[in-house]
């Protein structure tokens, strides 16, 4: 008995071999001297054993995707929290208390500032309700597709533009503080 299953051992490495090389059910037992149904049985084992380590190493791309992923969405909201908090603050609102009670520690020299910072504002609220839903939705996706990290990570250039505004706006209130 340990000899024949040495010999199917033998056999099973050589059509890998043949398997390997993408060579034919034919060429195989040609080459080999056994038969064709011998080597197809082979052949099948192989592929089965091909298509589970496919799909093993596409979940675990998923996987790491995923977490990256949700990692940069988790980056993306909380610069836009801090984002949304210096606005409040640039604009004198109560942070303990959302609603529209405005201390005025400052006056911007154009209304124009007041209303672009109330957009910016506005904005980062929107986002944030967006990428929550992006997030509790990948969060129950078993796949991701690539491109979404993709979009994620332009949606993260695109809140590094909207600081450098911020910073402007900061120090236009410095300057007008300052007088």
């Amino acid at each position: 008995m340990p000899e024949n299953l040495r010999r199917s051992e033998l056999i099973e490495e050589a059509c890998y071999e043949f398997y390997k090389d993408y060579r034919t059910i034919a060429f195989t037992a040609d080459k080999m001297g056994i038969s064709q149904s011998t080597v197809q049985r082979y052949f099948a084992k192989f592929a089965k054993l091909a298509i589970e380590e496919n799909n093993k190493e596409f979940i675990r791309r998923q996987k790491i995707t995923k977490d990256r992923v949700l990692y940069k969405l988790d980056c993306l909201m909380y610069k836009a929290e801090k984002q949304l908090k210096r606005l409040n603050k640039l604009l004198g609102y109560n942070e303990d208390d959302s609603s529209e009670d405005e201390v005025d520690i400052f006056e911007l020299d154009d209304i124009s500032d007041r209303v672009r910072v109330e957009g910016l504002i506005n904005k980062i609220q929107g986002d944030l309700i967006t990428w929550n839903q992006q997030k509790a939705s990948i969060e129950d996706t078993p796949t991701m597709d690539v491109n979404i990290e993709l979009a994620v990570q332009d949606r993260l250039e695109d809140l590094d533009k909207r600081e450098q505004i911020i910073m402007e706006k900061e120090k236009k209130l410095k300057k007008v503080t300052n007088k």
